[in-house]
């Protein structure tokens, strides 16, 4: 049980009382990590099939990309991350994909079907 969320009567675990997702609009209770697959023995069996898949997808599409512009990136609104050994935004980058080459209908790009 979180300490920042409890309730004495335990209606924090109830079902129907204890679903308020306001509660983390509050600094208090607010999530200060990001940990999406989870931590220790509750870890998410499946994080190091997401994260492949994730890496398969963003290099497909990455190979796809003709041309594309940085939306909203000046220097007056971009924070840079200070513990990095590589330049990158802190919250990243977004994108507008102005172009895509074409896929053959297997949907790989450059390959020749046989």
């Amino acid at each position: 049980n979180d300490p920042a969320v409890k309730v004495d009567d335990n209606s924090h675990m109830d079902v129907a009382k204890g679903y308020r997702p306001e509660r983390w609009l509050n600094h208090d209770t607010k999530p200060t990590e990001f940990i999406p697959f989870g931590y220790g023995p509750r870890y998410c069996l499946g994080a190091n099939l997401a994260l492949a898949e994730m890496k398969a997808f963003l290099a497909l599409f990455a190979r796809r990309v003709e041309d594309f512009e940085l939306v909203n990136m000046t220097p007056e609104n971009v924070t840079w991350k200070k513990a990095s050994i590589i330049p990158k935004p802190s919250d990243g980058a977004v994108i507008t994909v102005t172009g895509l080459s074409k896929a053959n209908a297997h949907g790989a790009v450059g390959a020749v079907p046989v």
